[in-house]
């Protein structure tokens, strides 16, 4: 497992360097806003939040590879046959969830790709809660945004079975309340 540690602003670039490019992206959790790191000539953008994903649509009038799903991640999993997916994008969604829970459906979500899993999480856990419906885009996400968990890298170990190639990248961010959030990148590809 090599862990590197990079500004904010070398993340698109150095995200881009590892990401392969594939046909088929699943985008688990897209929330309001799909991935824009690789452009696959096929995309799911898959959330439990309906909203969310009338809200893509909405933006998204030029893209017609696009495809959406109303349901969660572990439903998902359930639709997909093994080794269907070349890469699944978890963008902000480990951390909405019970750890336990999370790592069973990270183990779950290996046996759908051929290429790689991209994870993106908060370093450590900070909380997160919203006492209203409305979410911080004014959307009625608000209690699907709470966080539940909290990550580290030895959270991922090396891969289930020695199946995978781990890259964890560390960077800091700082909000606009000037707040200072560490983020952890986990980058998973699988082994030939």
């Amino acid at each position: 497992m090599m862990i590197q540690k990079i500004n904010k602003e070398q993340l698109f670039e150095k995200v881009k360097e590892n990401i392969l490019n594939v046909d088929f992206v699943e985008d688990i959790g897209c929330g309001n806003r799909s991935q824009d790191f690789i452009k696959p000539k096929y995309y799911l953008c898959i959330d439990l939040h309906k909203q969310y994903l009338d809200y893509i649509k909405e933006k998204n009038t030029s893209n017609n590879n696009f495809s959406y799903i109303n349901l969660n991640w572990g439903k998902t999993l359930s639709v997909f046959p093994k080794d269907s997916i070349e890469t699944i994008f978890l963008l902000d969604v480990i951390e909405h969830g019970e750890k336990n829970k999370a790592i069973e459906l990270i183990k779950k979500t290996e046996e759908l790709v051929t290429k790689q899993i991209i994870i993106l999480t908060l370093l450590g856990f900070i909380e997160q809660k919203n006492e209203t419906e409305k979410d911080a885009w004014g959307l009625d996400g608000g209690k699907c945004q709470e966080h539940k968990s909290g990550w580290v890298p030895e959270d991922f170990g090396e891969g289930s079975n020695q199946k995978w190639n781990l890259t964890l990248i560390l960077y800091l961010s700082i909000l606009p309340q000037r707040i200072l959030k560490n983020h952890l990148l986990v980058l998973m590809e699988r082994r030939k």
